[in-house]
């Protein structure tokens, strides 16, 4: 009881919504009936999720309750929290050498991949895979794998320095969009967030002055280096503020370096901050959180491990998402409308 009373204090986002039981139900039950292998046919998947936004009549109040939770200036409000969401009712361990291959292996239904994809579709705002994440897989997975157990990546067993997903990629996505497969809040892992907002106000005018220049250098994440099946060469120097007026940063703890020893001195001050700003988050399973990529910052505290093994099975299931799938349609792989290459 101590455990989960700790863990419960620490919470700190706002719920949007509650899916009443019957609610989860009904969504469960037209996600089992989903006939297309998102790993084999994403395509084919898209389609019959968007025949269910677009002409189930039975889910039409879902929706549009979807649809005024997100209701939001995005960089005032970056988190959409939602609980009692449906998952798989089987959810299995996946091997850790290879969790990637033995969840399309062991995996017979897509109930969360299917929320996933209704929530994206609902919100208009399109998932998008990295051919060299997971092999192109659009349904991405916050779980341990032991070659990349000690990398700062969504495979790590260690604690996860603040981040903008893909800070310094060509092709950045709107949102991260997580799910909660299976959690053991006897374990203390919590996801940490902080506004950029908040962040940028703590700031003084000159440390802003520098963050809009080119002074910085983030290399490439762990894991879309992993494999390389697209060489990505060396990153380019950026500025952390992308823009301003959307307080639009561009950070990786401990990744991110200054190219100046004043630049250095603005990448430390932020890293202060966001340990002083940061609200964490233990996710529960059932759980859901989107967050705006472009107005916040994220990572994950790896605070006390009660039961090794539960860490080494705790299981986020995400897509990162654009506003539009044009605007990015040059990095595409051929063939495909949301695959990006590399």
């Amino acid at each position: 009881m101590g455990v989960d009373t700790n863990a419960s204090t620490k919470n700190k986002l706002k719920v949007d919504y509650v899916f009443t039981d019957a609610e989860n139900q009904l969504l469960t039950n037209k996600f089992l009936e989903l006939k297309c292998n998102p790993y084999e046919d994403y395509t084919s998947f898209r389609s019959e999720i968007e025949n269910i936004v677009d002409n189930d009549v039975e889910i039409k109040d879902i929706v549009e309750k979807i649809k005024a939770a997100g209701n939001r200036i995005w960089k005032e409000e970056p988190y959409l929290y939602l609980q009692n969401c449906p998952i798989d009712k089987d959810v299995p361990i996946f091997d850790h050498e290879s969790p990637v291959q033995s969840k399309r292996e062991l995996k017979k239904t897509y109930v969360g991949e299917g929320f996933l994809q209704f929530y994206a579709q609902v919100m208009e705002m399109p998932a998008i895979g990295y051919i060299n994440i997971n092999d192109g897989d659009v349904f991405q997975d916050i779980y341990p794998m032991k070659s990349l157990s000690e990398t700062q990546s969504q495979k790590a067993l260690v604690a996860l320095g603040f981040h903008k997903d893909l800070a310094n990629h060509f092709v950045r996505p709107d949102f991260v969009n997580m799910l909660s497969m299976r959690a053991y809040e006897g374990n203390q892992i919590f996801t940490t967030f902080v506004k950029n907002i908040d962040l940028i106000q703590k700031l003084d005018p000159s440390d802003l002055n520098l963050m809009r220049q080119e002074l910085f250098y983030t290399p490439f994440d762990d894991l879309s280096t992993y494999g390389n099946r697209t060489e990505l060469g060396r990153a380019k120097n950026h500025a952390i503020l992308l823009n301003e007026e959307e307080f639009d940063i561009a950070y990786f703890e401990n990744r991110t370096v200054g190219l100046t020893e004043e630049a250095q001195g603005v990448v430390d001050k932020i890293k202060v901050l966001l340990h002083e700003l940061k609200a964490p988050h233990l996710l529960k399973a059932g759980e859901f959180i989107s967050l705006s990529n472009n107005h916040s910052i994220h990572g994950k505290d790896v605070e006390e491990i009660t039961d090794v093994e539960k860490q080494r099975t705790r299981w986020i299931m995400k897509t990162v998402n654009l506003w539009s799938l044009e605007e990015h349609k040059e990095h595409y792989v051929d063939g495909t409308d949301c695959i990006v290459n590399g």
